[in-house]
């Protein structure tokens, strides 16, 4: 077991140190013959150690160390592949659209509905409106929110000689939703207070930036 283990390695001697035209060479002839081939060799040898040993034990601290940077550049990597450049202009016009539609402040709205209020009045109706403030449905907005809104509430009487209240509602309320920017009508009832004379409340909020944006653009 031993010679057919040796045999390989004792070809390959021979094979590396002959000495052309001289079959029985010496073994300093020998030596000297496989000594260009042999540098090269030890040098990938300690080269290979010193890789497998200090580089790639440096390498994977490094990795580790920046393992969230190289998660997030993978996931970057990710994203782009999945997305064509179209599709990514798509949603960055999509994205300032439904920026666009958002109010600066709440005191925006509060303008907006003093605009509706002189509007509704040449629909025949008075209109009178107060609003809450910044909340997010119903609380205050957290730190840190996308969005946040403002509600208000909206209270329509009719005017005097007002002779066709339904119809001029209708309108008055279609005027309220087509304020500029997004407003939602979230609620709305109708009462009477008196014989033949509606009362209409209506309850809205309005989508609006988020306080740290009011302060970035100032």
């Amino acid at each position: 077991m031993k010679t057919e283990a040796t045999r390989p390695l004792a070809a390959l001697w021979v094979a590396l140190s002959e000495v052309p035209g001289w079959p029985d060479a010496p073994l300093r002839v020998r030596l000297r013959r496989l000594w260009p081939l042999a540098l090269p060799l030890v040098g990938c040898l300690v080269l290979l150690v010193w890789t497998g040993l200090v580089r790639e034990p440096l390498r994977r601290d490094v990795r580790a160390a920046h393992a969230g940077v190289l998660a997030l550049e993978e996931e970057t990597e990710q994203l782009r592949q999945s997305l064509s450049e179209q599709t990514a202009a798509d949603l960055t016009t999509a994205a300032a659209s439904a920026r666009a539609q958002l109010l600066e402040s709440p005191a925006v709205l509060q303008d907006r509905l003093q605009a509706f209020v002189t509007a509704a009045r040449a629909a025949g109706w008075e209109a009178t409106f107060q609003t809450y403030g910044l909340a997010d449905d119903g609380t205050a907005a957290a730190d840190g929110s996308l969005l946040v809104f403002a509600p208000a509430r909206v209270r329509l009487v009719p005017l005097a000689g007002n002779s066709d209240c339904f119809t001029s509602l209708v309108a008055t309320l279609a005027r309220l939703a087509a304020t500029p920017g997004r407003v939602e009508i979230t609620r709305a009832s109708v009462r009477s207070e008196a014989p033949g004379v509606p009362v209409v409340e209506v309850n809205l909020r309005a989508a609006c930036r988020p306080p740290s944006d009011e302060k970035a653009a100032e």
